[in-house]
């Protein structure tokens, strides 16, 4: 139900609970992204990365997540100093355009 959310309990039930795991990793990652360390910030970039490979048969889980990622993304790309979290972002856009499919293409 809209106004209860009590639908989204149900389709969160359905999820195996290492799909579920693997989705709270993810937001808690980039969440987590402004991390004043950048070895932190790489660490967290591929573990997105992974998760998204994990999540990519789930389309209802991975577009709202990559919709969520991309703003971080787009500041680790365009204003991160650091070149290792640069190359990590990199590989996070790369795998987002692979699993993505047309979703993405509306971003770019």
């Amino acid at each position: 139900n809209v106004f209860t959310g009590e639908g989204e309990e149900d389709e969160e039930k359905k999820l195996p609970l290492h799909l579920r795991t693997c989705k709270t990793i993810t937001e808690v990652a980039i969440q987590n992204l402004t991390c004043v360390q950048a070895e932190s910030r790489v660490t967290l970039l591929h573990t997105i990365t992974a998760a998204l490979r994990i999540l990519s048969k789930r389309e209802d889980e991975l577009l709202p997540l990559v919709h969520k990622v991309w703003w971080h993304l787009e500041k680790r790309l365009l204003s991160d100093f650091d070149h290792h979290v640069k190359l990590e972002a990199l590989k996070v856009l790369q795998t987002i355009a692979k699993v993505s499919g047309s979703f993405i293409k509306q971003r770019v």
